[in-house]
């Protein structure tokens, strides 16, 4: 089973016409699963017709919630694998007492109860769908965490800043709850820096957050699943791509060459055995978008 993750780059703004390289990166690995970030209106439809897929966005499931922002997540699947079922985070996933029931008292007292606009924003960027078909049930789950620079509520919005990890947090501890196999890749803005031994998140030195950062993304997180690149790494014995990230997937600082990172990411539960890994920067720019295409092979067990 083939799974690929991508995200579009919603900003800036593009014609839909524009997507047509992406879907064609998409289509030349012809994915079974595809789980998509920066998704905006329209434009899963236009990747499904092109790529022979089926699927779900995360802004089909909030129709009643306000203030969403123009792009979100998206999960699809090539028959014969079908969704089956597909719910967004809950608002209450990511309060602090929630998520302080996994990991203990993790945050500053004024960020204690989260804003209704910031909120509508995470679960517009998580996304969890059931999927059956060819013998196999598993979970598919797309998220795309905030940066701390970003920004939620009218214009010009109010920083991010200390609420991020609450996005992290929240969705290792839904993702702690899942009883089925599942797969999850994200748009973590996330971690600063990485060795296969170590993983150094923003939010480390001093500052709270640090262990909701873990939960989703540290080297023993709340949820059953693996990183595939790290898997992948120890595996083959080949080399990590730099001193401080295992592979190229976004860059910071306008590019330059001090701005390497991984933000980009994708796990498996043990019930999925890990055939191949790679992550495609190059052709992802080329394309039209600013993030590495990442490409699993998996094999599920019988």
């Amino acid at each position: 089973m083939r799974v690929v993750s991508l995200n579009l780059r919603a900003m800036p703004n593009r014609n839909i016409a524009k997507l047509e390289p992406l879907a064609d990166l998409l289509d030349s690995f012809h994915p079974d699963v595809v789980m998509l970030q920066e998704c905006r209106a329209g434009w899963l439809e236009y990747i499904c017709t092109r790529v022979g897929l089926t699927g779900v966005r995360a802004h089909d499931l909030l129709g009643d919630v306000g203030g969403l922002p123009a792009d979100g997540t998206a999960v699809a699947v090539r028959a014969p694998l079908r969704i089956t079922h597909a719910s967004t985070l809950a608002a209450e996933d990511f309060a602090p007492d929630a998520i302080h029931v996994l990991i203990g008292p993790d945050t500053l007292p004024r960020y204690s109860e989260l804003p209704d606009a910031l909120v509508a924003r995470f679960r517009a960027r998580s996304l969890i769908a059931e999927i059956s078909g060819a013998g196999r049930q598993f979970a598919a789950c797309s998220f795309h965490a905030a940066p701390g620079t970003g920004r939620y509520g009218p214009k010009p919005g109010k920083l991010v800043h200390e609420y991020k990890p609450f996005f992290h947090g929240g969705a290792g501890a839904a993702l702690s709850r899942l009883s089925d196999p599942f797969i999850f890749a994200i748009d973590a803005n996330e971690p600063k820096s990485e060795t296969l031994e170590q993983v150094a998140f923003h939010w480390a030195d001093g500052r709270t957050g640090a262990r909701k950062m873990g939960a989703l993304l540290g080297l023993q997180p709340v949820h059953p699943a693996r990183d595939l690149q790290r898997e992948q790494l120890k595996i083959t014995g080949a080399p990590a791509a730099s001193e401080s990230y295992l592979a190229l997937t976004y860059t910071t600082h306008n590019g330059s060459a001090r701005g390497g990172r991984r933000f980009d990411s994708m796990w498996a539960t043990p019930e999925f055995g890990l055939q191949m890994f790679s992550t495609h920067y190059q052709a992802a720019l080329d394309a039209g978008t600013d993030h590495a295409l990442l490409v699993a092979d998996l094999e599920p067990a019988a």
